[in-house]
């Protein structure tokens, strides 16, 4: 283990806990190096109750402490590779994109996004599991535009592109509840990240070991002020646990499962949302999940890094709903305060576990 003098100097100023915590005996320090040049350092605090050892290795939350400029930028070196290899595969793979033992996985898009959709459609057929439906949803006047040859490509592999009314970003789910009782598990995404090979399996085996909940890559855990309403959403903090909670705040980039009887729950509810939450289908969902008593789970304790597809955040609802206060305005349209009451009681039943 490094001295706190030694961490310092390689500007451990720079982390997210102080140098004591970080000297305790069952924190792991790794040193990166590019040939003789260290590059990089930090540290990995075990998560609580995690076992460690030689047949068990370190699990916990990586705090990162310094790291050079030259090295800097993984999502900048990593994902032209990644997108480069997404474009040879569009351009010459038959490969189907579904399999038959797979969820279904849905997802919407809009105009500014419909000549790049296709990296991540690409990156969710290149995936270890592969859905049995892959439905892209857009609404009447996107089709006008024409459809692009990286996604005419698609079509011929499985895809299918889908016109329904403009419901914004519900369109990622409503239509296709309401075609009918569900038969298997839904599976949503966004239209502009970059999934990785093991994205839907690991959805897939949570709900395995867990079939009533709902399973997501990333949550976060509701929050209240001392008067009883919700924090400002942008200031809830991320979920760390694993354990199902009505207090876990699924979010769709990272992508979300829905069991069949969620699925019912939505399809029976209809289309409350129109009045309370248009714009934002993640509150929505999470509403209804909870008012039908299905908790939140979230697959790992920690969330993946999420790749974006570049120029695609520029424009859509996350200015809108996260920077601009419009998730605020719409939970506190959705939710009633006799909800809030019953989620306040959940928080203090989860701190008592």
């Amino acid at each position: 283990m490094a001295e706190p003098r030694e961490l310092d100097a390689l500007g451990g100023r720079n982390h997210l806990v102080d140098v004591a915590t970080l000297t305790a005996a069952d924190v792991v320090f790794y040193v990166a190096r590019l040939d003789s040049a260290v590059v990089g350092c930090g540290a990995l605090v075990p998560a609580p109750g995690a076992v460690q050892g030689e047949d068990a290795p370190p699990y916990g939350e990586p705090k990162r402490m310094w790291v050079s400029p030259q090295a800097r930028g993984l999502k900048r070196g990593l994902r032209p590779i990644w997108m480069r290899r997404l474009e040879r595969r569009n351009a010459q793979s038959r490969e189907s994109l579904l399999s038959p033992d797979g969820p279904v996985v849905s997802l919407t898009t809009y105009e500014p996004r419909w000549p790049r959709v296709h990296y991540t459609l690409e990156s969710i057929g290149a995936g270890r599991l592969k859905p049995s439906r892959l439905v892209l949803w857009v609404a009447p006047s996107v089709l006008t535009l024409g459809t692009p040859a990286p996604l005419q490509r698609l079509v011929a592999r499985g895809l299918e592109i889908r016109s329904c009314e403009d419901l914004g970003p519900h369109k990622k789910y409503f239509p296709l509840v309401m075609e009918g009782p569900a038969k298997r598990d839904l599976v949503t995404a966004d239209d502009d990240v970059l999934y990785p090979a093991d994205w839907l399996s690991k959805l897939a085996d949570a709900a395995t070991q867990r079939p009533e909940f709902i399973h997501a890559h990333r949550a976060h855990v509701m929050a209240f002020a001392s008067d009883g309403s919700f924090l400002r959403y942008a200031d809830w903090p991320a979920c760390r646990s694993t354990l199902p909670s009505p207090l876990h705040f699924s979010t769709g980039v990272g992508g979300v499962l829905y069991p069949p009887a969620m699925q019912e729950q939505l399809r029976a509810v209809g289309d409350g949302f129109r009045a309370v939450c248009p714009r934002a289908d993640d509150i929505w969902l999470n509403a209804v999940a909870f008012r039908a008593g299905i908790a939140v789970c979230q697959a790992a304790v920690f969330s993946p890094l999420q790749f974006e597809v570049p120029g695609t955040r520029t424009h859509g609802l996350a200015r809108h709903n996260v920077e601009g206060g419009g998730n605020d305005q719409q939970l506190a349209a959705t939710y009633t305060d006799e909800e809030r009451a019953r989620l306040r009681a959940a928080q203090a039943n989860d701190a008592s576990r």
